[in-house]
C-alpha cells in the first residue's frame, strides 16, 4: 500500500499545498498557476499535513476582525485558497429591503469580504480595495447567497478580482469587479533600493 503524501511549495512567498493519493498522482490542488518558477520545499506525510488543515480556521479567526461583515451581517468564509475565496450568507429578514429581496448593501458586503479573503487570506501583502463595481443581475430567489472571488491578474502594486454572487437555486444575483492595491508595494520598493 502506497503512502499518501502532501507536498507544499512556495511561490512568491505564498505556500501552496498539493494533496496526492500516491506520489506523482495529484487528485486535489489548491491553485492552478502559470508560473515561471516553483520550488518544492518539502514533501509531508499525512500526519504532517494536519498542520496545514487549520489554515481555513486561522483565516476565519483573522477575518473576525471584519466585524461588520462577519458578526453584524453574518457572512461565513467557506473556502480560502491563494487567489480564491468562497463566502456565504444565510438570508434573514434583516438582509431584506422593502421589496422583500436582499438589499444591495448586503450583497455588496458579501462580495467585498470574498474579495478581501481571496486577496489577503494567504498573502503576506496587505491588499485594500482601490475600486469596486457591482452589477445586480437578478433578485435572489433562494435563502442562501454564495460569493466566489477569483484573482484575474496580480501585479506588484495592483490586482483585479472578479466576484460572482449566486443563490443556492442557481440564480446569478450579481457580478462585481474589484481592484486591489497592495500597501506593502511601496515599502518593498524602498527596501530594495
Amino acid at each position: 500500500m502506497q503512502q499518501k503524501v502532501c507536498m507544499a511549495v512556495m511561490h512568491y512567498g505564498v505556500w501552496l499545498l498539493f494533496f496526492c493519493q500516491k506520489p506523482g498522482l495529484l487528485f486535489m490542488f489548491f491553485l492552478t498557476l502559470t508560473v515561471k518558477s516553483v520550488k518544492v520545499v518539502k514533501v509531508f506525510s499525512c500526519e504532517e499535513r494536519s498542520l496545514f488543515m487549520s489554515a481555513l480556521e486561522e483565516i476565519r479567526n483573522r477575518f473576525k476582525k471584519d466585524y461588520f461583515a462577519t458578526e453584524v451581517t453574518g457572512i461565513v468564509i467557506d473556502l480560502a485558497e491563494p487567489g480564491k475565496a468562497v463566502c456565504s450568507l444565510l438570508l434573514e429578514e434583516r438582509h431584506m429591503n422593502e421589496n422583500n429581496v436582499p438589499m444591495g448593501g448586503a450583497i455588496f458586503t458579501l462580495a467585498d469580504l470574498a474579495c478581501a479573503v481571496a486577496a489577503n487570506g494567504y498573502s503576506e501583502k496587505k491588499t485594500v480595495s482601490q475600486h469596486a463595481s457591482i452589477t445586480f443581475l437578478a433578485p435572489a430567489r433562494g435563502r442562501r447567497l454564495t460569493a466566489e472571488a477569483i484573482c484575474l491578474k496580480e501585479g506588484h502594486t495592483t490586482a483585479l478580482y472578479a466576484v460572482d454572487v449566486k443563490d443556492e437555486l442557481g440564480t446569478y444575483v450579481a457580478h462585481a469587479t474589484m481592484n486591489g492595491y497592495s500597501l506593502n508595494s511601496s515599502k518593498e520598493r524602498k527596501d530594495n533600493k
